[in-house]
């Protein structure tokens, strides 16, 4: 898989997952560089890889052989919307291989009526950011470098959008899936939007009662796109998270 990489030098590493159709989702996360590497991985179907057909069992494979092949002592994962679903896989057959896990948007056990409305949002949103008035707003929105500007518009337009929705919903994530999950002690931290569909924000609730070490912060004033929307905050939170400094489970 593509990824892109800062922060080199830095001894701790963050892998981040980023979520369906956006491939720069975490672009504002980048700050994190300062103080550790991190690792922005691009999922097939997305981004540079959007050659390649989505397949979770895949892309899992090859985030953890990354992992044992670079050395990587235990790094932190972090996942959003759909990257949190790789993250929980990796998390449940491999909690000796990582440390510390962030969940934000997580989504589990999602019912054929919530799946319809996301996919419909996922098609159209991509759809419509593939007319070049609105690819230049997205990359603004999302802060994208302009180095980084070209090949966020060629891939974006060379996305298979349907195919891709497709391929995510049929491998969607049940809790059935994860056997381990409540038994492991890594720390998790779980962020929501308040303003988000139902569906997340239980998903976030239930994830908190099945973690032995977990913190749910809810964002309020804030939908699905924390990353994006609420970096400074997340970014805060991630800091004092992986430092290992104490988040309560509050509303923020």
């Amino acid at each position: 898989m593509y990824y892109e990489e800062f922060g080199i030098n830095n001894k701790k590493t963050i892998i981040f997952i980023h979520g369906a159709m956006w491939p720069r989702s975490f672009c504002r996360q980048e700050v994190l560089s300062d103080k550790y590497h991190t690792i922005f991985f691009q999922m097939n179907g997305h981004g540079k890889e959007y050659d390649h057909r989505f397949e979770r069992e895949e892309i899992i494979n090859g985030i953890v052989d990354f992992i044992k092949k670079n050395k990587l002592k235990k790094p932190h994962l972090a996942g959003f919307s759909l990257g949190t679903q790789i993250v929980m896989l990796i998390a449940d057959k491999y909690p000796d291989l990582i440390d510390k896990v962030a969940l934000i948007s997580p989504l589990t056990d999602a019912t054929n009526l919530d799946i319809a409305k996301i996919k419909f949002t996922m098609v159209t949103l991509a759809k419509i950011v593939k007319i070049a008035p609105f690819l230049k707003v997205a990359a603004k929105v999302l802060k994208i470098e302009e180095t980084c500007k070209l090949d966020f518009e060629e891939e974006m337009k060379n996305q298979k959008v349907e195919e891709l929705a497709e391929d995510i919903m049929k491998e969607r994530l049940n809790l059935e899936d994860l056997t381990n999950l409540g038994n492991i002690k890594n720390e998790f931290y779980l962020a929501v939007g308040a303003k988000d569909l139902d569906c997340f924000i239980e998903t976030g609730k239930k994830l908190k009662k099945i973690l032995i070490n977990s913190v749910l912060v809810i964002y309020e004033k804030c939908g699905h796109n924390i990353p994006v929307v609420k970096y400074k905050k997340m970014n805060s939170d991630l800091r004092m998270f992986f430092s290992d400094k104490k988040i309560n489970n509050i509303k923020t």
